[in-house]
């Protein structure tokens, strides 16, 4: 049952124009809880099996790496990395390099737009639930 106070009219109103707000904040919460313990669980599977893995936000700074991956940075062994960017060890390679990323990067936020777009659908009832 709702406050006394929030049965006033002009409380109503409020309530009512900001709850959806609350509703999308809530669902983004949950959306990064998702994405942080996945990645968490990707990173520690990844590390046991000894696979070097570098993880990069959009905008291409490293965010996150296995110890294998942070070892052949360290040596140097086609890959460095330069602040938190990733460069190929030759300077004739490194345009190369950017383009493969850039086109992951690409590649990788068009399959995140698609993901959204599924589950707002799904959250509005319309198709697949998953």
């Amino acid at each position: 049952m709702l406050a006394p106070r929030l049965r006033e009219p002009r409380l109503w109103s409020w309530w009512k124009a900001l709850a959806p707000h609350i509703t999308h904040a809530h669902r983004l919460h949950e959306t990064l809880q998702t994405v942080r313990a996945e990645r968490a669980m990707l990173t520690e599977a990844a590390g046991k099996a000894q696979l070097a893995v570098v993880m990069l936000n959009a905008r291409g700074e490293v965010m996150q790496m296995t110890p294998s991956a942070h070892t052949i940075l360290v040596e140097g062994d086609g890959l460095i990395l330069r602040g938190k960017r990733l460069r190929a060890t030759l300077n004739t390679e490194h345009p190369a390099f950017s383009a493969l990323l850039a086109e992951a990067a690409h590649a990788g936020m068009s399959g995140i737009a698609s993901t959204q777009e599924k589950q707002e659908d799904s959250a509005d009832g319309e198709g697949a639930s998953w």
